[in-house]
């Protein structure tokens, strides 16, 4: 006799009167064999993937045995009275209702439909290795506890006029208010959490179908889906109006099938099982028809702030790059649409290279697993590196849904994945149960990924590692890679807002500084890591010194939403809110030439608790195997916060290096605080194995090393030894500038030391007033940062530019290869409107195509186009050159000139 029977599983005898009729044919077999293949693990996946055996006999087994035993053992009270999940009481519910006790009963009834129920269902439908290795697989009292679970949720409301009006929990009040009836459960402020429900209702419909359960759970899940608030835009058509009450009505034409990256992920999460269980031949129609249509809509490169990918392929999310979190998990999404259609004509090759984008160019964002802070919004997750990989787990499954021949046989993205993935990472103990595990409800995003790695692994395919840099329009970011390192810098403008930190939610709290050039380093850990870079965000982490960064050092202290409001108001900030704000200034991207290029930020601080008025003028420029830095016109700030610029802050810990400043203190991790003299040079090395060669600066430099005491978002106090060197401004600086060059992985600092005996050998900077004008002479580099439209020196090629620009150039024998961009994307906007924040960025630029500059560079002396580019114009005026170089989307444009014969 089984485990499960031994136990005396028999709570759920004859539920719905134990009828035994014949499943319900789908309508499309081959499809629903292949959804399940995305599921569920079958027994020959435990001979071809070696991870598969140990998520079985290591994580599943005892999971299956704990759904089984907690669905046992729970009480079922509350049946028959609906469970509301708003933000506010709900009008229409009964007194019991609102009680502690109903509210302590909904925390546990949600466990047991995010949780227990989804569980169950793999419980019943997982083989183990072995005949009888999962005693749970396919056991009739299993499922027949499923269905109990089922009928008792359904008696708490969840049944097919259940309201899910938004995932907030506050549109609900609002339906009732225009004069809407609930007549069940209302499950808005957990509705995000609900696909483990819908999955798990189509990977038992078999048994329902026997007990007479099946047309009744069908209408279920299509309320779930089609009358689910954060994808009225796909069904507004079809759902109730409860679901629109968010929304303007008629909707407006331009947000037909669209979805945020929210709305896609619960695409398809909900749609697919719903699609698959439709009977109704007119119902698949009009649903497929939806599918199509938002395939097109979102699955596509969109304009403006609204969607998913950008034309740089950025992931976007809350109107700026989500590159961290929630964007990785929508292309992941996509991949699984176009897994489960491919050979059909519900999407073309544009969708597909949309998405190839988006997952080649979040390779570029990333070393080796995690992202930058600054570029994943609110949502930075745990201080250790397993717990911040799972952007890059997300997206390396999408790449083998992508790359298998089940799907595309996407043969670019095979190669990808291939040099991407490490199995000895992701499937270490540690981290194996993330590798198949889904989000918000969905306990198990898939098991058969552990099929589709087997089926496409193969190391020799591997494609070359992302080496170069990489400019991000629409991240407002750059990356520069070279072998195992990657350097990040990220800015902010007048589209890209600076954070996001709800302080409600002590979410990002401290972020106030994360955009303000940041210039951070991953070269460090195993594999190479934010935190093993020396960045341990919760031990000890100073959030007001972020490396690169230009900006006021604020008090870290516990603050509260209200205290903040009430801050500003009385400082007369006329800002709606402390996150997500915008400036002024609109010059901020870079542009590439080759292995080479550079990024600049013309920098505006918003203010934060008090009035500021800092700006400066900052650019990096990644040429060779280092980075440039170059500030200038640094001005301004608040009354009492002294303005920094942060050189680096890394951990000290056991088996680091410990930091040195021209050659001290590097032999002992003892504390240390020394200054450096405005106007003095220095070489550094952090603990990291970075090193720094400050070549002028007309403020302080302070090194510091020692115990830092801080607070996580959420306000616990944090410790940790950190060596930190920064330039300190002080109060409302007047015209300050600095220059210090940046060598990742210059572990023992003979590169940086080799600099600062002869600088010019690297570098000389030619202007740095209107411009950033800099010459390289080893590579024969010459980079043009036009903040404004001024005439160069006269020995230099570019003479001027038309609107403010950024070229480069590279001389070769006979030739000149030039590449240029207009770092500004020219969207239209209102001054008077850009203090509302995101309220104001996400309807003004949701759908503004990017503007086409026609940018006249003037080049001295006479010269030609060596292979002829139709959109680029080339006139001979008064011995010189002028071409008219289209520019759009902040993207470089490159070409190749020589001397007119």
């Amino acid at each position: 006799m089984s485990r499960v029977a031994r136990k005396g599983l028999a709570i759920a005898l004859c539920v719905g009167g134990c009828l035994h009729a014949p499943a319900a044919a789908l309508a499309d077999e081959r499809l629903a064999a292949r959804y399940e293949d995305l599921l569920l693990l079958e027994r020959s996946d435990y001979r071809a993937s070696r991870a598969a055996p140990a998520v079985f006999e290591g994580i599943l087994l005892e999971r299956f045995q704990d759904a089984v035993e907690d669905a046992q053992a729970y009480p079922y009270d509350w049946r028959g009275v609906p469970a509301y999940y708003t933000a506010e009481p709900p009008q229409s519910s009964a007194p019991a209702a609102e009680t502690a006790g109903a509210r302590e009963a909904n925390d546990r009834f949600l466990e047991l439909l995010s949780s227990t129920l989804p569980m169950l269902a793999y419980a019943y439908r997982t083989p183990g290795p072995g005949r009888g290795d999962n005693p749970y697989y396919g056991h009739r009292a299993v499922a027949q506890l499923f269905a109990f679970v089922l009928e008792y949720a359904y008696s708490r409301g969840l049944t097919e006029t259940a309201w899910t009006p938004d995932h907030a929990g506050t549109a609900s009040r609002r339906a009732e208010r225009a004069g809407l009836v609930r007549v069940s459960g209302d499950f808005s402020d957990v509705s995000q959490r609900l696909g483990g429900v819908v999955q798990s209702i189509f990977l038992m419909r078999e048994p329902l179908a026997e007990l007479g359960l099946l047309a009744k759970y069908r209408r279920v899940v299509r309320n779930l889906t089609v009358n689910k608030g954060t994808m009225y835009g796909a069904f507004f058509l079809h759902a109730r109006d409860e679901a629109g009450i968010g929304y303007p009505q008629p909707l407006p034409e331009d947000r037909h099938y669209y979805l945020n990256a929210d709305g896609v992920r619960l695409f398809a999460d909900y749609f697919i099982p719903y699609f698959l269980l439709i009977e109704n031949a007119q119902e698949r129609r009009d649903m497929e028809a939806i599918l199509r249509n938002v395939i097109a809509a979102n699955m596509a490169i969109r304009p403006g702030v609204q969607g998913t990918i950008k034309p740089d392929g950025t992931g976007f999310h809350h109107g700026t790059a989500y590159v961290g979190a929630y964007a990785p998990f929508t292309f992941e999404s996509f991949a699984r649409l176009l897994y489960l259609f491919a050979g059909t004509d519900l999407y073309d090759t544009q969708n597909v290279d949309a998405v190839r984008l988006a997952l080649e160019s979040f390779r570029t964002m990333v070393q080796k697993y995690t992202v930058s802070s600054a570029l994943r919004g609110r949502l930075l997750g745990g201080n250790n590196d397993e717990d911040r990989d799972d952007a890059a787990t997300a997206v390396i499954r999408a790449m083998a849904l992508m790359a298998h021949p089940d799907g595309l046989g996407d043969t670019r993205m095979r190669a990808r994945f291939n040099e991407f993935f490490d199995s000895d990472y992701f499937f270490a103990s540690q981290r194996l149960s993330g590798f198949h595990q889904g989000q918000r409800g969905m306990q198990i995003g898939g098991l058969g990924i552990y099929r589709h790695v087997a089926d496409v692994l193969a190391p020799d395919a591997a494609a070359e590692t992302p080496s170069g840099v990489s400019i991000k329009p629409f991240a407002a970011a750059a990356f520069f890679r070279r072998g195992d390192w990657l350097v990040t810098a990220k800015g902010f403008s007048r589209y890209f807002w600076d954070y996001e930190g709800p302080l409600e939610k002590r979410q990002n709290g401290f972020g106030q500084n994360w955009s303000y050039g940041l210039l951070q380093v991953f070269s460090a850990g195993d594999p190479i890591s934010e935190a093993g870079s020396g960045h341990a965000l919760d031990n000890g982490w100073d959030w007001y010194h972020v490396p690169g960064t230009t900006a006021s050092h604020y008090p870290i202290v516990q603050r509260s939403y209200a205290g903040v409001v009430e801050a500003r108001r009385r400082a007369g900030i006329r800002r709606n809110d402390p996150q997500r704000n915008y400036n002024g200034k609109t010059y901020v991207g870079g542009v590439t030439l080759g292995e080479h290029g550079f990024f600049v930020q013309d920098l505006e601080a918003v203010p934060f608790t008090a009035p500021t008025d800092l700006s400066a003028r900052k650019s990096y420029f990644f040429v060779g195997d280092r980075v440039l830095a170059l500030g200038t016109h640094i001005r301004g700030g608040t009354a009492n916060d002294a303005t920094h610029t942060t050189l680096f802050q890394t951990r000290v810990r056991y088996g680091t290096q410990h930091g040195s400043i021209d050659g001290e203190h590097g032999d002992s991790d003892g504390n240390v605080d020394t200054r450096v003299a405005a106007g003095s040079q220095a070489t550094l090395t952090d603990s990291a194995g970075n090193s720094y060669f400050l070549h002028h600066s007309t403020a302080d430099l302070r090194f510091k090393r020692g115990r830092q005491r801080s607070l996580t978002p959420d306000y616990a106090p944090t410790a940790g030894r950190y060596v930190r060197a920064y330039i300190d401004h002080g109060i409302r600086p007047e015209g300050d500038s600095y220059q210090y060059v940046l060598i990742p992985a210059d572990t023992g600092g003979e590169k940086a030391a080799a600099l600062a005996a002869k600088p010019a050998a690297y570098f000389r900077v030619i202007d740095d007033d209107r411009m950033h004008l800099v010459h390289f002479p080893g590579r024969q580099i010459t980079a043009y940062a036009f903040y404004e439209t001024v005439e160069t020196s006269p020995d230099a090629l570019v003479r001027s530019v038309s609107i403010p620009a950024a070229v480069i150039t590279r001389h070769g024998e006979g030739e000149v290869h030039l590449a240029a961009s207009v770092p500004d994307l020219g969207w239209q906007s209102d001054d008077a409107e850009l203090h509302r924040g995101l309220s104001y960025g996400s309807r003004q630029y949701a759908t503004q195509t990017a503007a086409t500059h026609r940018l006249q560079v003037v080049l001295r002396g006479r010269w030609e186009v060596v292979r002829a580019d139709p959109d680029v114009g080339l006139r001979i005026v008064a011995g010189e050159t002028l071409l008219e170089i289209p520019s759009r989307d902040g993207l470089s444009r490159q070409l190749v000139v020589r001397p007119a014969g």
